[in-house]
């Protein structure tokens, strides 16, 4: 629901309304692993809209894997998946469907990977991320902390107390082998079908000859934690703590202890196609090889953060690490590119309560506080496992969030702030619902609506009277419901699948379609997803296919609008009864200046959602979507000069 421009109500405070946004099933379970992000600039931006900055605070990054020179993944804290299919130049979230830090990944193709971690946490995909599965490898306590494969049907996996465990249909069933060791296992790499090698902590290194039946010590040299290993046909490397690094050119059958140029900690150990070795660790340590052996060289590096993953691929290559991500440089070398391109959460819902005090909420239980009218962000909250897809605030201080948290079926969830959002309270928590729009008339009467997830597609509807510490359900409908508005504290409408419009004139007491003329005007096979009332008579419904309906009558009759568009619309805000916006897919804006009689375009193209916009006036307004895009206009939406 979109708080947008300032309304003044028969309570006497300034109220501002916003939009629910469509609810996205797959949705990231966790934050971005980087300490500044930067939305992108020229690509992104609009018609008089700016692209602006979030800074935040997110997870450690720990693993890399490319799976060619376009496609990858990275891995990290709290369940973080993220996606490249672009050479890195933009990264989008993955559910991966825990909220335990992810430890190795690995790539088999553009469509197959595996992904590994904590707390016995497995998962596979077969269709690029798209969906991440959980395999039950019967190991279910176990830490995780490596993952290679033979070819798409052998895969192996090494984790703590001499943990292997392996699969050979791909990841649907893994059994587990006898290990005579009961050291931390932290790497392992294949020479070929036969061949392998696991190293782990006190200077273990195991080797197999027979695909894996047997596991054997064999002599590191080293009593330093080995925490990585790779090959290039017999050569194969490993390094580990105190900088350790030690070579084998047989296979893995003899290993030998090589002088190392620094003593910092080195985390993880990969070759290029050229036979390039490269090391990464702690303090933004890298190092290189282009002798296979002897010849190791510090090479400059842009962090000095650590550095725990690293991928190269066809003239690729990556680095990960705490708040970092480094890609290589066409020159050669590293460049930083924790800001930039790397994305945020999506963001579902942007409120301001004046010129400069305002948030944006969305995936991952994101949140970004903005006291500058959006010059910067800065992270207030994450919360684990959680969605938000709506937010009302009433004063800079007081305001609510709703979404779901868990998984399917989701909990809804509220939380509440009177402090600015320096502190958040979670408040009543429902079962098996995801809330979706969010209204509050002051500081004690609040609507929610949302979907009954134990009930397919039946719509919820909850009051507060107390500022949100109890909740009671008031009606429900036969449909879910997107986007809830009132415009006074009696008369609210509410929105939802199947072209449903429902209103109140009771303060919620009674919802009904009753006396509401939408046979015949509406398509009910839409999905209606935003609403906007501007006083008791006028207001707009926008929604799937382009659509867009606007009342006269406070909703008994409605007239279909002529958007020239069928992309589905997420978002629609009217500041007076002629001049409106609507948002919607492929960073789609029209604009009106004569109540939608007729819509121009002022963005589009930009292959990126949006979610909602918010004006605070005629000029001034913000809207975010898709990867933590975020927007601002000062000029009314309308074309100037950047």
């Amino acid at each position: 629901m979109t708080q947008g421009t300032r309304r003044y109500n028969l309570w006497g405070g300034s109220n501002r309304w916003c939009r629910m946004r469509w609810p996205v099933v797959l949705a990231c379970l966790a934050v971005l692993g980087c300490e500044r992000s930067t939305v992108g600039t020229d690509q992104l931006a609009q018609p008089g809209w700016q692209p602006q900055h979030a800074t935040f605070e997110g997870n450690q990054l720990y693993a890399v894997a490319l799976a060619d020179k376009n496609v990858g993944w990275i891995v990290g804290g709290e369940g973080a998946i993220l996606h490249s299919e672009d050479v890195g130049a933009n990264w989008s979230y993955q559910s991966s469907g825990t909220v335990h830090d992810l430890r190795g990944v690995a790539a088999f193709d553009g469509d197959t990977a595996w992904v590994v971690g904590q707390k016995g946490s497995v998962l596979r995909t077969i269709t690029g991320g798209r969906v991440w599965l959980p395999c039950f490898v019967g190991v279910p306590d176990h830490n995780y902390n490596a993952v290679a494969y033979v070819d798409a049907h052998h895969v192996w996996v090494v984790g703590d107390t001499g943990t292997i465990i392996t699969t050979s249909d791909g990841g649907r069933s893994w059994r587990q082998v006898s290990g005579s060791v009961e050291y931390n296992l932290r790497g392992i790499a294949f020479v070929d079908s036969r061949r392998g090698t696991v190293v782990g902590t006190d200077g273990t290194i195991l080797g197999t000859n027979d695909g894996g039946a047997t596991w054997e010590e064999v002599s590191s040299g080293t009593k330093q934690h080995l925490l990585s290993v790779c090959f290039s046909g017999d050569k194969g490397w490993a390094v580990g703590s105190g900088g350790a690094i030690v070579y084998t050119a047989d296979g893995g059958a003899g290993w030998s202890l090589l002088e190392s140029p620094v003593g910092e900690d080195l985390v993880d150990v990969a070759v290029s196609d050229q036979a390039d070795v490269w090391a990464v660790g702690r303090g933004g340590t890298i190092l290189s090889s282009s002798d296979s052996e002897h010849n190791w060289q510090v090479q400059p590096s842009p962090t000095n953060r650590d550095l725990y993953g690293l991928s190269v691929n066809s003239g690729s290559g990556w680095i990960v690490g705490a708040y970092t991500l480094l890609r290589a440089a066409n020159s050669g070398g590293w460049l930083d590119n924790s800001s930039g391109t790397f994305p945020l959460a999506t963001l579902e819902e942007v409120v301001f309560v004046d010129d400069d005090n305002g948030w944006a909420v969305g995936y991952g239980g994101s949140i970004l506080r903005t006291v500058d009218g959006g010059h910067s962000w800065d992270y207030q909250s994450l919360r684990k496992n959680s969605w938000f897809y709506d937010a009302h605030f009433i004063n800079k201080d007081t305001g609510w969030l709703v979404g779901s948290v868990g998984l399917f079926p989701y909990d809804g969830l509220v939380v509440g702030t009177v402090d600015g959002g320096q502190n958040w309270q979670p408040q009543p928590r429902f079962d098996s619902v995801t809330f979706r729009g969010l209204v509050f008339a002051d500081s004690t009467d609040g609507w929610i609506v949302g979907t009954a997830e134990h009930d397919t597609h039946r719509g919820i509807i909850y009051h507060t009277a107390d500022g949100g510490h109890t909740w009671q359900k008031q009606d429900s409908t036969l449909w879910e419901l997107y986007d809830i508005e009132f415009v006074w504290f009696y008369t609210g409408w509410a929105v939802g699948r199947k072209g449903l419009i429902v209103r109140t004139v009771d303060k919620g007491a009674h919802w009904s379609s009753d006396g509401l003329d939408t046979t015949g005007v509406i398509d009910h096979d839409v999905t209606l997803r935003a609403v906007t009332f501007i006083d008791d008579n006028v207001g707009w419904v926008a929604g799937d296919d382009g659509s867009v309906y606007r009342t006269l009558d406070g909703g008994v009759t409605w007239v279909k609008q002529t958007t020239g568009t069928t992309h589905d619309l997420a978002d629609v805000l009217f500041i007076d009864e002629r001049t409106g916006w609507v948002t919607g897919m492929d960073g789609l804006i029209l604009y009106t200046f004569n109540g939608g009689a007729y819509w121009t375009i002022q963005g589009g193209g930009m292959n990126r959602n949006l979610s909602c916009i918010t004006f605070i006036n005629a000029y001034n307004g913000w809207i975010v979507g898709e990867n933590g895009t975020i927007l601002k206009t000062s000029l009314g939406g309308r074309w100037y000069a950047r």
